[in-house]
């Protein structure tokens, strides 16, 4: 790709933030990559009151209840393990209504291989399963895969949507986008582009992620704290409404495209050749099975 653009006025796109900063490690000029986020259809990601209710109704969740919803692949670097071990400590959330755990998605061992750690996606699976007898006081519905398209009802029916990732491509967050446009308040990990809504309050909260001995890690404590404190808050029909509002001003199709159109008419510094300081390596786990920290985070210390 080099040769042939050397010497053009080039831009490079990127979804966001931390996926800009990494990209940027490839090139001469910082200024050969700028931001533009993925856009959502506010045709079809919206807040709708009455589809709420119905999902509600049909899933048999009382107005009191409380609904927590993650969507996305069910694998190692997704940590939706973390959300069940948290959850299981603040069962006595609400009085008056009880805790559903929906989570929209399949299991898969992605992300293990790119470790190099023989985790399958039946562990996966099973770990799963265990935390959720676990929980039994708990509400839960493993939903398998659903639909972009079929996804909307159930991003209006959550109360809270919840993804702690620390996947090494979670560039974006086209799940919590989706969520937001239909007004749900999210808790996502501030890991990778996920750390771009961390900046809207309003929407979003966010877990602290710090370096650790196997890699990425995340507290408990945190997790669960911030899940108490976001279940206890009351939220009326008009505040969602509102949020979701607000956020399709920043990531509605319309509005990413008045951003695109910016750029387009703004040139690009002259590219070079790609910079040499940058090797891409696929394993982070020596021979012995130890994890390579070093190596790991000097690809992904733009990501934390």
């Amino acid at each position: 790709m080099g040769p042939k653009l050397d010497g053009l006025k080039v831009l490079f796109l990127a979804a966001s933030e931390s996926q800009k900063n990494v990209c940027s490690e490839f090139f001469h000029s910082p200024e050969s990559v700028q931001i533009l986020p993925f856009s959502v259809d506010r045709s079809r990601f919206k807040f709708n009151p009455e589809e709420r209710a119905a999902r509600r109704a049909r899933m048999g969740i009382g107005p009191a209840d409380k609904v927590i919803l993650y969507a996305g692949r069910v694998s190692l670097q997704k940590n939706v393990d973390l959300i069940l071990k948290a959850l299981e400590r603040i069962q006595d959330v609400s009085s008056k209504g009880k805790i559903h755990f929906l989570c929209a998605g399949d299991f898969d061992h992605l992300g293990a291989p790119f470790l190099k750690l023989g985790v399958t996606r039946d562990q996966i699976k099973n770990e799963i399963l265990k935390l959720l007898e676990l929980n039994q006081p708990m509400k839960s519905s493993l939903l398998g895969h659903v639909q972009q398209e079929l996804l909307p009802p159930y991003y209006n029916s959550a109360d809270l949507f919840v993804s702690l990732s620390t996947h090494h491509d979670e560039d974006f967050g086209m799940s919590a986008a989706e969520a937001m446009m239909c007004g749900s308040q999210t808790l996502l990990s501030h890991w990778g582009g996920y750390k771009s809504f961390a900046n809207l309050q309003e929407h979003c909260k966010s877990v602290s992620v710090h370096r650790g001995i196997a890699g990425p890690e995340m507290s408990l404590d945190e997790i669960s704290v911030t899940l108490q404190t976001l279940l206890n808050q009351k939220d009326t029909i008009s505040q969602r409404q509102l949020r979701a509002e607000k956020f399709q001003k920043l990531h509605s199709v319309e509005a990413v495209a008045g951003s695109l159109d910016r750029f387009i008419s703004v040139q690009g510094p002259v590219h070079k050749d790609l910079s040499s300081n940058w090797e891409i390596e696929h394993c982070f786990i020596d021979s012995l099975g130890q994890f390579l920290g070093e190596k790991y985070w000097r690809h992904y210390e733009h990501y934390i």
